[in-house]
């Protein structure tokens, strides 16, 4: 029925446009040009024009063209506005029906006492930034490219955390994450120019950290989806864009060395070149760019874990006792590399644009740690290290095309992420007793640094046995290819009520798998002869000189190091650092031919349990409309519907005796399973906009979004150990958002842009884990212990903020106070959700107190924020220009923010601490073609903190990654 009615709406839609395009077209022309810095030649983007006294106008493009179509014949005033620059009207402007007039801008910059105001490039990025974000039908926020460079932000993620709304989750001292309005990443819709990228990892989420600042043209975030954006994007729908070939011959290079603190490392180099020409008197052009970005990412790190009293009763307070501590010194060489190219064409009545993208992150990791057991006074020796590859890559063919007065766009593409981790060794050791008496710290605060320094003779390395060793490989593999197809007609009904209607098609092919592999050995085994490594290798390879304790190989053989590390720069230090080949060269000896006939090495049983295979068809087609009534109210109302078609494969498997469950003939099998579905849904929006007055415009927004499951929860896969089950819910409902935003905006050219505004977000099937007891309807007869599983909250969650934000220049202040800027935008979020969960109390009968007791069970439920919000976000950018030095000052703050969410204890509750980072970036032109750039940042030097925010205020974890400086150069051409 609902398919029929679509078809139906689209067939009525069609025969409308059709009736209103043969009505009109004969008595019509066209207005179309382009608007231009008068001084400088340079195309001004997002410019509204307008017809004077009518609703007819249009918005320039990046390349600063506009288009007028519908225009009747006659003789009209046209005017051009440009925050930032004077206005420019044109009267006696005379239509034609049936004829294209020609008409272009050269707009001056604004005037102070008689003086024309010189406006630097920094701020006339920021300039073109305002301006698109007002000509915009949609709620969104837009970074240019300008304003992306002229701040020292190492990749996407960093320079996307600028803008209202978002907060960013680190990873070793820079931004892997963005997460919009407390929605975390899989909640963001990313688009490299329209072309959706596919998660990078498990969950919904492209990790940004992968693509460097260098290959942008600039950022826009739409806050409020209109029905022609894919619906997926409950956060918001990220576009990056790529450059495009600007008029003749110009080439760019950029190289750039830094130092960073942490590790007292020079390997901080950074490069990228662009060039680009237009040929064929200008139709067609190249752009070909690159960039190189090798980073040293070492941090020190110290965390606790905290665990509830064995007498805690469910709903009352916790004291929470710590019971371990943990130090970790990791290595990380973290290398960027991308690349882009793109074609384009100007046809005589649109264009065709060919574009690709590729980046990749290397990964080299070292992490050595230390753990401390409070419990039983055991130390605990991890080494991991792994080298690791995130790919993405992207490529599509725009086109734009206008036939008969109306405008046709399609789009085909493809894109792929990888992440691939083809070799990833571990080692663990064990020590016990190995501090008794020595740590006479209160458990119920975390062990301070001077605790731990306090265990000056620890175990040699020759009395501590290598207990494990481990082997992984692991491929996240993502692949995508997109068909869309957009129709726009315009119409005009009078003067002043004229629009377009619009509609189109979208059709996305989605398919991932992954794939793990694991070989382990215990070394230590009490088990016969043949499942013992350490003896396999001191019987076959006697020239290691292998030292031993109680027959076991002991860990001096592999250290790096024999003295401690200085560890936090706070008097700690860290024991026991490896050495990667020497954990390599054993490792490998375990998995050669010769060891391989022993039953030494297992694999499989631990990690292909959460293997799959995913496939998904979505299916999206929409109707909508912008009416324009009137030179000041836009009415843009629509509904998209959308379809999905899941086919996922996954693993039954039964860890250890099988016995019980039938066609199970043997220990550790595992079975294919698989499952299909098909999910539909429909997306009505409206947007309203209201120009109160030619500086102040009020828009008004509801829309619906959706957010599918995570891959892993999606997934059939069933894990049976013991009496216990985990699985997959294939039949989760994905979590439906009702989205309602109120914004304020503000902008002339001495106030700049000044926005406030607010949204309310209503979210249905919030998705959660939950552990409870198996029931007969879970279809495990056989088992009576706990299952876990991803499930839909029978409760709703609600999210809600406000966003502020200016971007202003001070150009009309007397002399040099004139070249100052700013930037600066403040969000305050708060959001409400509860989940259910279950406990068992044990009540005993007061007239036989050694009885039995009588088991309780318990439904109750926990009200908390969501993972990953914070309660307030800040950004200041204060900056100077004066001819050709620059200079910027900013500041990012991050209130505290939830990081792990327990249901049973709220004590346990994780928060970072409220964090402020600030930078400094400064630039000096020599001559016409050098630019120098000093940058510093992390200048405070501020580490990253969690705690749990009980009663002790303890600390969580602490990691430090230290400051960074560097100089660079670029040369324009």
């Amino acid at each position: 029925m609902k398919r029929q009615l679509a078809v139906q709406l689209l067939i009525f839609l069609t025969c409308s446009l059709l009736i209103n395009f043969s009505s009109f077209a004969a008595s019509t022309g066209k207005i179309v040009g382009t608007v231009k810095d008068a001084k400088t030649g340079d195309a001004l983007p997002g410019a509204n024009i307008f017809i004077e006294g009518t609703s007819l106008g249009a918005a320039s493009d990046v390349n600063g063209n506009y288009f007028i179509p519908r225009v009747p014949a006659g003789t009209f005033a046209l005017v051009a506005r440009y925050i930032g620059y004077q206005d420019e009207r044109i009267t006696d402007v005379r239509v034609e029906a049936n004829r294209s007039f020609k008409l272009d801008f050269k707009l001056k910059t604004t005037i102070v006492e008689g003086e024309t105001v010189t406006i630097t490039a920094q701020a006339e990025g920021q300039l073109a930034a305002i301006n698109q974000q007002l000509t915009s039908r949609e709620i969104v926020n837009v970074i240019s490219e300008a304003k992306i460079q002229e701040l020292p932000d190492v990749n996407a993620a960093e320079a996307i955390g600028r803008l209202p709304g978002v907060s960013l989750i680190r990873n070793k001292g820079e931004a892997s994450e963005v997460v919009v309005r407390g929605l975390s990443n899989g909640n963001v819709a990313i688009n490299i120019e329209g072309q959706r990228i596919p998660a990078s990892g498990n969950d919904r989420g492209v990790g940004l950290a992968m693509i460097s600042t260098e290959m942008l043209g600039g950022v826009e975030i739409i806050k409020a989806n209109m029905p022609d954006n894919d619906a997926d994007a409950t956060g918001s729908t990220i576009n990056m864009k790529l450059r495009t070939a600007p008029k003749d011959f110009q080439t760019k290079l950029y190289v750039q060395q830094g130092y960073n603190s942490q590790e007292e490392s020079f390997r901080m180099r950074e490069g990228s070149f662009t060039i680009s020409n237009r040929f064929w008197g200008g139709k067609a052009g190249i752009l070909a760019s690159g960039s190189i970005d090798l980073k040293n990412r070492g941090t020190d790190a110290l965390s606790a874990s905290y665990d509830s009293p064995d007498d805690y009763i469910p709903g009352k307070p916790a004291d929470i006792e710590i019971n371990r501590a943990t130090l970790t010194n990791s290595l990380e060489d973290r290398d960027r590399y991308g690349a882009s190219v793109v074609l384009d064409y100007k046809l005589p009545n649109g264009k065709i644009v060919f574009n690709s993208f590729a980046s990749r992150l290397k990964r080299n990791v070292a992490n050595s740690i230390n753990g401390f057991s409070l419990e039983n006074s055991m130390i605990n020796i991890n080494s991991t290290f792994y080298e690791q590859t995130q790919d993405i890559f992207t490529g599509g063919i725009q086109a734009e095309y206008e036939l008969f007065g109306t405008q046709l766009d399609m789009q085909i593409y493809g894109s792929q992420t990888k992440t691939e981790t083809p070799d990833e060794l571990q080692m663990t050791s064990e020590v016990s007793p190995a501090f008794v008496g020595k740590i006479t710290v209160d458990t119920k605060n975390l062990i301070s640094p001077g605790e731990l320094s306090t265990l000056d003779e620890m175990p040699d390395p020759d009395q501590i046995k290598v207990r494990t060793t481990r082997y992984d490989s692991g491929i996240d593999n993502g692949k995508e290819t997109g068909l869309k197809v957009d129709w726009q007609v315009p119409f005009r009904l009078s003067d002043n009520f004229t629009g377009y209607f619009k509609t189109g098609g979208k059709i996305r092919a989605l398919s991932r798998e992954r794939r793990r592999f694991r070989n382990s050995s215990t070394w230590n085994s009490s088990n016969q002869f043949v499942q013992n490594p350490n003896r396999w290798l001191l019987s076959n390879y006697p020239e290691y000189n292998w030292n031993t304790f109680s027959g076991v190989i002991t860990l001096d053989h592999f250290m790096a190091d024999t003295s401690p590390l200085e560890f936090l720069d706070d008097g700690l230090q860290f024991y026991y650092p490896l050495d990667r080949d020497k954990v390599k060269e054993v490792i490998d000896l375990c998995r050669t031919p010769e060891a391989k006939q022993y039953p030494i090495l297992l694999g499989r049983l631990t990690e292909e349990t959460n293997d799959y295979d995913n496939d998904e068809l979505l299916t999206a087609g929409y109707v909508m409309a912008g009416i324009d009534f009137g030179p000041r109210l836009t009415f843009t109302p629509g509904v998209r519907y959308e379809r999905e078609e899941i086919d996922y494969r996954a693993y039954y498997f039964v860890r250890g005796d099988g016995s019980r469950f039938p066609k199970i003939a043997q220990a550790n099998s595992f079975f294919d399973t698989t499952t299909t579905r098909t999910n539909e849904y429909w997306f009505p929006m409206f947007h309203l906009k209201y120009k109160i007055t030619d500086w102040f415009d009020v828009r008004l927004a509801r829309t619906r979004t959706v957010s599918r499951p995570n891959y892993g929860s999606y997934s059939p896969r069933i894990t049976i150990s013991g009496e216990n089950v985990s699985k997959g819910n294939p039949d989760l409902k994905p979590e439906l958002s009702t989205n309602y935003d109120a914004y304020f905006s503000l902008y002339n050219n001495w106030v700049g842009l000044f926005t406030i505004g607010g949204f309310y977000k209503e979210i249905e099937n919030q998705i959660y884990t939950e552990t409870r007891e198996i029931k007969p309807e879970d279809n495990f007869p056989s088992l009576s212990g706990l299952i876990t599983q991803p499930v839909n909250n029978r409760f709703d969650g609600e999210v809600y903020g406000v966003e502020m934000d200016l971007q202003t220049t001070f150009w009309y202040l007397p002399g040099y106070l004139s070249g100052i800027t700013l930037s600066a935008n403040f969000t305050a979020l708060k959001s409400n959700t509860q989940f259910e969960w279950f406990y068992d109390i044990l009540e005993y009968d007061p007239s036989n107190p050694w009885g039995p007791p009588t088991v309780i069970k318990i439904d109750t439920l926990r009200k908390g924020r969501l993972t990953n919000q914070p309660k307030y976000l800040g950004n200041i950018v204060l900056g100077y220009d004066l001819k050709g030095f620059s200079a910027r000052l900013s500041v990012n703050f991050q209130d505290n923010t939830l990081r792990n969410f327990n249901r049973t204890v709220p004590e346990l509750d994780a928060f970072t601490h409220s964090w402020s980072r600030w930078n400094l970036s400064v630039r000096q032109k020599v001559g016409q073609h050098i630019e120098l750039l000093y940058n510093f940042n992390n200048i405070s030097n501020t580490p990253e903190e969690d705690f749990l925010p009980g009663r002790f205020n303890s600390l969580n974890s602490l990691e430090k990654f230290g400051w960074e400086t560097d100089l660079g150069v670029r040369y324009f051409f």
